[in-house]
Order: C-alpha cells, then structure tokens, then sequence
C-alpha cells in the first residue's frame, strides 16, 4: 500500500467509525464494497483496507467510536458541544467557548445563540441584557 493511500486511510478512520474501506487504483476510497467494484472493470483493481492495519493501536472505544478516551467520535464531541453552547446564558460564556473553535456545527450553535440571547434581551426578557448583567433581579423589578 502507497503512503499515500495509508495517510488518506488513516484520516478517514480517524473520523469515522467504519472499520473497512475499499480504495480503487485510481485513488478513491469508499466504504461500500459495491459501490468500489462499481468503480473498476476488474475486482483485482480493489484493495481492502481494515482499521487496524492502518492504525496500529486501534483506539476505538468500548462504543465503537474512534476515541479510546471517552468513546466519542469528534462528530460526536462536535454535537455535544453545540448543544452546551445551546443552553449557554450568557454571550460572554459562548464567546469563551467558541475561542479556537473548528468546527462550524458549533460556531453555527454559537451565533444563534446569541442572536437568540440579544433578541431576548432587546425585549427585555430574561437572561443576558447585553450589558453584561443575566437580568436576574427582585421581584419589584429591581436588578440584583
């Protein structure tokens, strides 16, 4: 197998939870075997490739993700997240959260939610008053 082939391998099993691939002789990878032989005129024109032969230590995790820490996926991690970010209460704390962020499924989260958080806040509701304040107060309407 060319380095080449066995770099792409490695990064499509970095971020999948496929455990085989099928890779032509012009290069493309697919996880469909059907699909490979589709792409060829010869079934010897089809390499197999299996996760453990491209990554040595196999970190998949007790789930099946690729992640032998936690058992998540970075798809995975990605989507819980966002969905942190979702239920976040202020803008400060969004923006603390997106610092360094990659992925746009969470930079997506965080922008709507503090659309949400200002829209909330230009009609005067609960949560961030865009003046740094969460907007708790008394119940005489009086800020804490």
């Amino acid at each position: 197998m060319k380095k080449e082939i066995k770099d792409r391998a490695k990064r499509i099993f970095e971020n999948s939870d496929t455990d085989l691939l099928y890779v032509n002789k012009k290069g493309s990878f697919f996880t469909s075997k059907n699909l490979a032989l589709n792409s060829v005129d010869k079934v010897e024109d089809i390499e197999e490739i299996k996760r453990e032969s491209v990554l040595k230590t196999n970190p998949k995790g007790s789930n099946g993700s690729n992640d032998g820490k936690d058992g998540l996926t970075p798809m995975q991690k990605a989507k819980s997240r966002a969905e942190a970010i979702a239920k976040m209460d202020t803008i400060e704390a969004i923006e603390k959260a997106l610092e360094g962020e990659t992925a746009n499924s969470v930079k997506k989260a965080g922008a709507e939610r503090i659309k949400a958080l200002k829209e909330l806040a230009s009609k005067g509701g609960a949560g961030n008053n865009g003046d740094g304040t969460d907007g708790a107060g008394d119940n005489n309407g009086n800020k804490a």
